[in-house]
């Protein structure tokens, strides 16, 4: 954990020592979320440079869009949710009306 803090984070020693165990896995998550930011923004922009050199290659006669070449893991694509939020509400009024009875 010290390793961690004073390595990874660069905390300074006594940050570390009066912090409660929240706060410190709170820098640590914040800290991982970060990192994946900066994973993924090295990935896109290799993505959008490889976009760029197939683009100005002149091989083809279509623009090529980077997500065209690489879809990344974390773009999902997104789910249409309204159904499942009605059966929700619906199972919500429904039990609300059963505890009032």
């Amino acid at each position: 954990m010290l390793a961690f803090a004073f390595g990874e984070i660069g905390m300074a020693y006594g940050d570390f020592w009066e912090m409660l165990p929240r706060e410190f896995w709170d820098a640590c998550r914040g800290h991982n979320e970060k990192v994946q930011r900066d994973y993924r923004t090295e990935w896109e922009r290799t993505r959008w440079a490889a976009a760029v050199q197939a683009n100005s290659s002149g091989f083809s006669k279509k623009s090529v869009q980077p997500r065209d070449l690489l879809k990344f893991p974390w773009e999902k694509e997104e789910v249409d949710r309204s159904e499942e939020i009605k059966l929700i509400e619906e199972r919500r009024k429904w039990r609300t009306g059963q505890s009032r009875t």
